[in-house]
């Protein structure tokens, strides 16, 4: 019967591995001990190739990999998220300028992919004795761009395809419409 089970250092290089650490780092802190920095690297890599320790850190990056997982459909959902919201979504305004922002909780899950950044500064305004008049709230509300989502749900859906089948990004397709039509390139 074959033992697969790693020695309590080779646990702990395993360990290192599938926290990131490199070989060599993972061989020191696991507590082996070498002369040289030639060694370290020789000895972490036999190690790391050693048929046990090699099994153990595919398994462990197969268990990592599954309780990490993101399912192709939530890449989709996000990605949609970004490309197809709005700035009207999350707030509006009026021909006077005044604005009305809605709250975070009343946002849909893919609308709030779609914003980059939310920054709030207030300040405030003092009368002539130095007490509180009132407080201005300047909101700034940055969606995300969205030619980069788009082109990523194209090439899924397989819009962007040249007459060989061949996918191309966005770009390549609104230069082949504005040169049919007889625009101007864009940069």
């Amino acid at each position: 019967m074959v033992n697969n089970k790693l020695t309590p250092m080779q646990e702990k290089f395993k360990n290192f591995r599938l926290e990131g650490k490199t070989q060599a780092e993972s061989y020191k802190l696991a507590g082996y001990t070498v002369k040289d920095t030639k060694s370290l690297d020789s000895m972490a890599s036999r190690l790391s190739s050693s048929a046990r320790v090699c099994k153990a850190i595919e398994k462990g990056r197969g268990e990592l990999a599954k309780k990490h997982e993101i399912k192709s459909e939530e890449i989709i959902q996000e990605l949609k998220g970004i490309g197809l919201s709005n700035l009207t979504d999350v707030m509006s305004w009026d021909e006077e300028g005044n604005t009305r922002y809605k709250a975070s909780e009343d946002l849909p899950e893919s609308v709030r992919a779609g914003i980059k950044k939310f920054k709030k500064k207030s300040r405030t305004h003092y009368d002539k004795d130095g007490k509180p008049e009132y407080t201005d709230n300047d909101i700034e509300i940055e969606m995300h761009n969205k030619v980069p989502a788009l082109e990523k749900l194209g090439v899924y859906k397989g819009l962007w395809k040249d007459e060989k089948g061949d996918t191309f990004v966005l770009n390549q397709f609104l230069q082949a419409i504005q040169n049919k039509i007889g625009m101007v390139e864009l940069k």
